[in-house]
């Protein structure tokens, strides 16, 4: 009889002792992507300078009258509507304009 019970606790017991550490389907660990790397010294990495747009220099402006205001100053640069849009509103608001007078304003500028 013992021997009938030492034989039925191996065989229950090999395949457990077969499969020790492996599981099938489990990707192996990996290192975090979101843990930062180490730093050597503890010192923050240097600042990377970004490059500045070039702006082109003295551009010319051009002055656009008002029927019952004083003239207003519009700064010169690309001649697409937008931009063109764009400029006439700053200029006009710098010049003091109410909302509906900058809309005025801005469809005689662009013209």
């Amino acid at each position: 009889m013992t021997r009938v019970t030492v034989l039925a606790l191996l065989l229950a017991t090999s395949p457990a002792l077969a499969q020790n550490g492996q599981f099938p389907g489990v990707a192996p660990s990996v290192p975090s992507p979101f843990t930062p790397p180490p730093q050597l010294g503890g010192a923050p990495a240097p600042p990377v300078a970004l490059s500045v747009p070039r702006v082109s220099p003295n551009l010319p402006s051009r002055t656009v009258t008002r029927p019952h205001g004083r003239p207003v100053e519009v700064p010169g640069g690309p001649s697409n509507f937008s931009n063109q849009v764009e400029r006439c509103l700053d200029a006009a608001a710098g010049a003091g304009l109410g909302p509906n007078q900058r809309a005025a304003f801005t469809r005689h500028c662009v013209q």
